[in-house]
């Protein structure tokens, strides 16, 4: 399967979420569009990608207390 095959599957949109939006939301958003990220937008800058991985490791760290915690505390903006 080619990346073009992918784009013309899924769609060539991209979707955006802000640091403030807890994981909760994020995590309703990527089901909603069933994709399995989200880019990252600060001030309309982009700092960084938030993944499902990324959803899984927050919940076993912080636990069920991750769902509320907010996208700025697990995505790496390095």
């Amino acid at each position: 399967m080619t990346i073009e095959t992918i784009l013309n599957r899924k769609g060539r949109r991209v979707e955006t979420i802000g640091l403030t939006i807890t994981i909760k939301l994020a995590a309703d958003r990527m089901q909603y569009h069933g994709i399995a990220a989200l880019i990252v937008m600060d001030n309309g800058r982009l700092v960084g990608i938030l993944s499902e991985g990324d959803i899984v490791h927050a919940i076993s760290r912080y636990g069920d207390a991750a769902l509320g915690i907010t996208v700025s505390h697990i995505v790496d903006r390095s």
